[in-house]
């Protein structure tokens, strides 16, 4: 259990004044400390009164915090969480998102750093449940680092995060078109529409047009 500070404790944080009021400042670590434990100062935390202001301010733009998928944290969680990998591995830098949860995405997660908005797949963590963590610092570092390159792996690395997502079979999206070889009748389903494409079993590595893909099977349009 967390150690209790004393506000007399030279390690409850340094003393100012302001307007006749007596404020303490906190360091970094301390309020990383606050984070971990809420009623580290009984019912004046610091952090506590930022958490709430974010959950007042979500609310204000018709966030419902206390929505929460079958077996996932709620939304207000996630902002908690949000917060705390802020604090811990952004030194509190990155901008306030919008997070929400997804119910039509098979990813993982997904981050618009223009928004800005990070949203966390449903099926993806009702499958991976223990991944939910990883998933939302992995979108966090992408408001900083949009793509995949070498600056996004060193901060992966620095803060352990996985660089790709787990796949499952029922992560699949249906396939909408199904292609056929006319000489050895392998099916070749797809998402995408072929044009020039034939059978890799019967052609040599190039284009052949007595081989070529024909279209047997298309889904209908919703």
């Amino acid at each position: 259990m967390a150690r209790r500070l004393s506000p007399k404790s030279p390690s409850a944080g340094k003393s100012s004044k302001r307007n006749g009021k007596t404020f303490r400042r906190f360091s970094l670590k301390q309020r990383f400390a606050q984070l971990l434990n809420f009623d580290l100062f009984g019912a004046d935390p610091v952090m506590d009164g930022r958490i709430h202001s974010i959950s007042r301010d979500r609310q204000g733009e018709g966030v419902d915090m206390n929505a929460a998928p079958e077996n996932l944290p709620e939304v207000g969680e996630l902002y908690r969480l949000f917060d705390l990998f802020n604090l811990l591995h952004f030194d509190g830098k990155l901008p306030n998102v919008r997070l929400s949860y997804s119910t039509r995405m098979l990813s993982a997660g997904s981050c618009s750093p223009l928004t800005p908005e990070i949203k966390l797949g449903v099926r993806y963590h009702q499958i991976f449940h223990e991944e939910l963590t990883d998933t939302l610092k992995h979108e966090m570092i992408h408001l900083v680092h949009y793509y995949h390159d070498a600056a996004f792996q060193a901060k992966a690395e620095e803060m352990g995060v996985s660089m790709h997502a787990q796949s499952h079979p029922d992560l699949r999206r249906p396939s909408r078109y199904v292609y056929e070889c006319p000489e050895c009748r392998k099916t070749y389903p797809r998402q995408k529409r072929f044009r020039m494409v034939s059978c890799g079993d019967c052609s040599d590595g190039s284009f052949e047009k007595r081989f070529k893909l024909r279209l047997v099977g298309q889904a209908k349009a919703c």
